[in-house]
């Protein structure tokens, strides 16, 4: 029996790394709160923030549509013809 790594890996670290940005954006938000911080500047900064994240997600989730992500990641391409195959 072997393992065949597939693309779905990088996908669950790309949704890993989306939750630790949302942790950290909910604790920046709550300090703003807590330390009653309600300036332009912080509610501005929060803003562009939010903003620049909801396209960076929303475009990715368009481009990765079509990913058949099932996909090994060392394909039998010529080039992955020497990698090692991991096998148990």
């Amino acid at each position: 029996m072997s393992f065949e790594p597939t693309l779905i890996l990088f996908l669950y670290a790309y949704l890993i790394f989306i939750l630790i940005f949302f942790t950290f954006s909910v604790i920046q938000i709550y300090h703003i709160f807590l330390s009653a911080s309600f300036t332009f500047v912080s509610f501005f900064v929060t803003c562009v923030i939010t903003v620049l994240t909801i396209i960076t997600i929303s475009t990715t989730g368009y481009l990765l549509l079509d990913v058949h992500w099932q996909q090994p990641i060392f394909g039998n391409s010529p080039a992955s013809t020497n990698l090692p195959k991991f096998s148990s």
